[in-house]
Formats: structure tokens, C-alpha cells, sequence
């Protein structure tokens, strides 16, 4: 009989560990299923909330390099503009001193034709100069427009701009010796004999 008490105890003991194993099995089987029922929505919130901050940073960057970018172009019109303006300052100048030499020829010249043939070669280059210094303006001005706009050929107007600084600076002062010179008249030129050539 201890013996079968033993068996029994054993047994119950065996059924009753079975038991609770398969109870606590199927009870981590439902916690798992309530926690991925309970979890996947939260990990998807999760998900689509970085995905969204992600954006905004990305955004906020974008922004932020916007800014660097206008404000770097902001700076770059200005100094075109400035630039423009003093070649417009310069091109009043020289058409300035064109009408000055036109009156002065036209009064010389009525007077005495050799005074106006005096100043015929220096007229036509003051002429020159100031027909091509009004063209550059007009390049510059159109080159200053697309680069405000944001042209894809931005070295190509660069250079427009670049070559009209370069004919202002370097090329256009020369109208002021040809209207000195036109301004000396024929004196010097006619004071010499024609047997001196």
C-alpha cells in the first residue's frame, strides 16, 4: 500500500506539474498574442512618428540651407547691383563728355572745317566707346536679371558681368584723354607745314 501511495502521489504530482505547465504555456501564449495585439499598433505609432520627425529635420535643414543660400545671394545682387550702378554713373560720364565734344566740334567746325577734321578720328573712338560702353550696360543689366532669377547658366552670365566691369574699369576712362584731346582743337596738328610730311 506505501508503494501505491507512492505510484498515486507520483502520478499526482506528474498530472499536477503537467497541468500547470500546459496552464502556464497557454497563459505565456495569450500574454504573447495580447502583447503583440497590444504592441504592433504601438510600434507602428512609434514607426510613423520618427518617420514624421525625420521629415520635419529634414525640412528644418532644407530651410535652414535655404536661408544660407539666399542670403549668399542676396549678398551677390547687391554687389551686382552696385557694380551696375557704377557703370551707369560712368556711362552718364562718358556720354556726358560725348555731348561736350559733339557742341565743341559743331561750334569749331562752323567756324573753321580743319578744327573739325581735327577732332574726326578722336570723335569717332569717343563715339565708339560709348556706343559699346551702352551696350555692356545692357548686357550687364540682362545678365544681373538671370542671374536674380536663377538661370542654370550662371557662369555664362557671370562672365557677361565680369567682361562689362572689365571694359568699364580698364577701357571706358580712355574717353576722357580723346575729349581732352578733341578739346585742344588743331593747333597742334596744323601748326605743322605741309612740306613737314
Amino acid at each position: 500500500l506505501t508503494h501505491d501511495k507512492k505510484n498515486i502521489t507520483q502520478k499526482f504530482f506528474e498530472e499536477v506539474a503537467v497541468q500547470v505547465r500546459r496552464a502556464f504555456e497557454r497563459a505565456n501564449k495569450d500574454a504573447e498574442v495580447w502583447l503583440r495585439a497590444i504592441m504592433a499598433p504601438m510600434e507602428a505609432q512609434v514607426r510613423e512618428h520618427q518617420i514624421q520627425l525625420k521629415r520635419r529635420l529634414e525640412s528644418i535643414k532644407r530651410i535652414h540651407q535655404a536661408t544660407d543660400t539666399l542670403e549668399d545671394r542676396i549678398a551677390e545682387l547687391d554687389g551686382v547691383e552696385k557694380d551696375l550702378l557704377e557703370q551707369i554713373e560712368a556711362l552718364e560720364k562718358a556720354f556726358g563728355a560725348l555731348q561736350l565734344a559733339t557742341a565743341t566740334i559743331a561750334e569749331r567746325g562752323l567756324k573753321d572745317r580743319d578744327e573739325a577734321g581735327a577732332a574726326a578720328s578722336e570723335y569717332l573712338r569717343l563715339m565708339g566707346l560709348v556706343a559699346m560702353a551702352y551696350c555692356f550696360a545692357k548686357s550687364a543689366k540682362i545678365a544681373g536679371a538671370q542671374l536674380a532669377s536663377g538661370t542654370g547658366e550662371r557662369g555664362f552670365y557671370e562672365a557677361k558681368i565680369t567682361t562689362a566691369t572689365f571694359f568699364y574699369e580698364r577701357i571706358l576712362p580712355q574717353t576722357a584723354s580723346l575729349f581732352l584731346a578733341i578739346k585742344a582743337g588743331k593747333g597742334a596738328m596744323m601748326a605743322m607745314s605741309e612740306d613737314a610730311f
